[in-house]
């Protein structure tokens, strides 16, 4: 009767508790859990509240260092319970948040273990595809290309969601690319787009693709598929995404060119790049990179255009929300001055050369005329 007593206070208890969980009241609900766990209860009561107590702190981020805590201690007292897998997969979560990596990196093959104590079932085999992927992702992020690409290897062989599969077959493809497998990393790209044309991963998959046909020489190639990226960028509904891979992937590979001496190419990289978006900013800073192409090919006329162009444009007015618009201003500031700077610098460079020419170009004498052949 006493025991009975004891589960009849504990889950009234548990009732005050949620009520105080639903109000937002954290010092309550860790009282309330206290009282519970001091009351003389059979073993399944102690967890549960162990558990409830730990997953509030948890989820709503109260206390991440006494999350950890309690589940620990639930872990101490049951290592075989049925919970076992989820509690340390959010423990990994927790020390990872904290900052403690081998640990988190401990309790992620924990899970692995655990679910193999507990037995297979569905929840268990949900929670070992998602232990090997935050293992796989944390290799990857380390460094650790071969024992990441390793864990991708065996991911491949799981039932995974459709967009957990998208996910692995495109890190697979990064870690190709990363190991300097360029042609295998080709492969597995054209492969990756063939199989999930409307992904999230579409355009990180081709910039693999660009850089390595770029880094095989397949210059072409690269230039072309480039081109293609950056107008199926305008068909994308998400802006942000769009304008962040028509930057990454065009301004990459012409600031190669550029920096390669292939000016011409850099320049037909540029200009392509002019024409796809009419923001300003990113119009002014695209001209400016023509204009010094057209100075490295020696076409100063066509740079100075170039650069006045930049000169005399208006800076655009900062949206008011966007944080670094002050940044973003000083930074096209700078770039007119430098584009003054220069179509002035070359102007002078054109007229002194128009000045001297007649003067240091040598005199064009006529040829000696030869004497006859003599008359025989």
């Amino acid at each position: 009767m006493e025991l009975e007593n004891h589960r009849k206070e504990a889950e009234a208890l548990f009732k005050i508790a949620a009520n105080s969980i639903s109000r937002n009241e954290p010092e309550l609900v860790e009282s309330y859990f206290r009282k519970i766990l001091s009351l003389p209860i059979p073993a399944d009561i102690q967890d549960r509240a162990l558990f409830e107590l730990a997953s509030y702190l948890d989820t709503m981020k109260i206390n991440l260092v006494k999350a950890a805590a309690v589940y620990e201690q639930f872990l101490s007292f049951e290592p075989s319970s049925p919970k076992a897998p989820l509690i340390n997969l959010r423990l990994a979560d927790i020390y990872k948040q904290l900052g403690a990596e081998k640990r988190s990196i401990n309790k992620l093959y924990e899970v692995l273990s655990s679910s193999i104590r507990s037995g297979s079932k569905p929840s268990n085999e949900d929670l070992v595809r998602q232990a090997m992927l935050k293992i796989g992702n944390t290799q990857f992020e380390a460094g650790h290309y071969e024992e990441a690409a390793r864990i991708y290897s065996r991911l491949k062989l799981l039932e995974l969601p459709p967009a957990d599969q998208a996910f692995v077959l495109f890190r697979a493809t990064d870690l190709l690319f990363r190991t300097k497998k360029y042609d295998a990393a080709i492969e597995a790209g054209k492969q990756f787009l063939i199989q999930y044309p409307k992904s999230e991963f579409v355009p990180p998959c081709r910039q693999l693709i660009v850089q390595s046909l770029e880094a095989t020489g397949h210059q072409d190639r690269a230039i072309q598929e480039t081109i293609d990226i950056l107008h199926s960028a305008l068909k994308d509904h998400d802006p942000a995404r769009a304008a962040f891979w028509k930057i990454k992937t065009g301004n990459d590979l012409a600031n190669v060119l550029y920096s390669r001496g292939e000016f011409r190419r850099a320049l037909h990289m540029y200009q392509s790049l002019a024409s796809l978006n009419k923001d300003p900013s990113w119009n002014m800073q695209t001209v400016y990179q023509i204009g010094l192409c057209f100075e490295s090919l020696h076409e100063p006329r066509r740079a100075i255009e170039a650069y006045r162009y930049i000169a005399d444009a208006k800076i655009p007015n900062p949206a008011p929300t966007k944080a670094s618009a002050g940044t973003t201003e000083l930074h096209l500031i700078h770039m007119k001055e430098m584009a003054a700077w220069r179509a002035n610098y070359l102007e002078w460079m054109v007229d002194v050369g128009t000045k001297l020419y007649p003067i240091l170009a040598p005199k064009v004498r006529p040829a000696p005329e030869l004497p006859n052949d003599p008359v025989e």
